[in-house]
C-alpha cells in the first residue's frame, strides 16, 4: 500500500497545525510548495522550512503527532511515522529544512505575512523566488538532483514575466557563486523557452 494524496494533504495540515500551536514560524517547502505555485507533481513526503534555532520546538511538535526523527544534520532533519502498526510498511515522511542565513529568514517572514490559499484555508509557503533558489542550491550541492532542476524550469515557465531577476540574483549571490551561476543559466534558458510547455514527470498526485 502507498500513502494517498488525500493522506498526504491531511498530514500536511496536521503538521502545520502542530507547528503553529508550538509558535514555530515556518513555511511549506518541497513538492507541496511547488504545487501551490502552479506546478503539481507526485510526491511521497512533506517539507517545512524553519529557523535552525527553532529545531527543538519543531521536533517536539512533530513528535507529538507520532513522528520520530531518523536523521538530523545542520541542514535538515528527516522524520517518519507508521500510522498503522498492523501495516509497518506504510511510512509517512516529513522533513524540516533549516534556515540559518538571511535568505531563509526573509522567506519565512514573507510566507507568514502572506499565506497562500490551500484547500479550505491558507498556509505559509516559501515564496516563489526563494523556492527556485533553494532548489538551485540543492542542484549545486548535488547535480544528480534532476527533479529539482525540472521543478525550477517548470516554475520559471509558470511565472514568466512575474519574477524580479535582479532581486533573485541578489539573493543568489548571498547563497554563493555556484547558485548565482545556475540561476543565470536557468533565467537565460527560460527566456529562450517561454511559450513552450516544460517537461514534467506526472501532472497528478497532490490533488491540489
Amino acid at each position: 500500500m502507498v500513502i494517498t494524496p488525500e493522506r498526504l494533504q491531511q498530514s500536511l495540515a496536521e503538521c502545520a497545525a502542530a507547528l503553529s500551536a508550538a509558535a514555530v514560524p515556518f513555511a511549506v517547502a518541497g513538492a507541496f510548495a511547488v504545487a501551490m505555485h502552479g506546478h503539481v507533481r507526485p510526491t511521497r513526503d512533506i517539507e517545512f522550512l524553519v529557523h535552525l534555532s527553532d529545531y527543538d520546538a519543531a521536533r517536539r511538535a512533530l513528535e507529538g503527532l507520532g513522528y520520530r526523527c531518523t536523521h538530523a544534520s545542520d541542514a535538515f532533519a528527516h522524520f517518519e511515522r507508521r500510522p498503522l502498526p498492523e501495516l509497518p510498511g506504510i511510512v509517512e515522511r516529513a522533513d524540516l529544512s533549516f534556515s540559518s542565513h538571511e535568505v531563509g529568514r526573509r522567506a519565512i517572514e514573507a510566507a507568514m505575512r502572506q499565506p497562500l490559499r490551500w484547500m479550505h484555508g491558507a498556509l505559509p509557503v516559501v515564496p516563489l523566488e526563494t523556492l527556485v533558489l533553494i532548489k538551485l542550491s540543492a542542484v549545486s550541492a548535488n547535480p544528480s538532483r534532476l527533479q529539482d532542476l525540472v521543478d525550477v524550469r517548470a516554475l520559471l515557465w509558470q511565472a514568466a514575466g512575474r519574477l524580479d531577476p535582479s532581486s533573485m540574483r541578489e539573493m543568489a549571490a548571498w547563497m554563493g557563486p555556484a547558485v548565482l551561476r545556475l540561476l543565470d543559466e536557468e533565467l537565460e534558458r527560460a527566456t529562450r523557452t517561454v511559450g513552450d510547455q516544460p517537461i514534467t514527470y506526472g501532472a497528478r498526485g497532490l490533488g491540489l
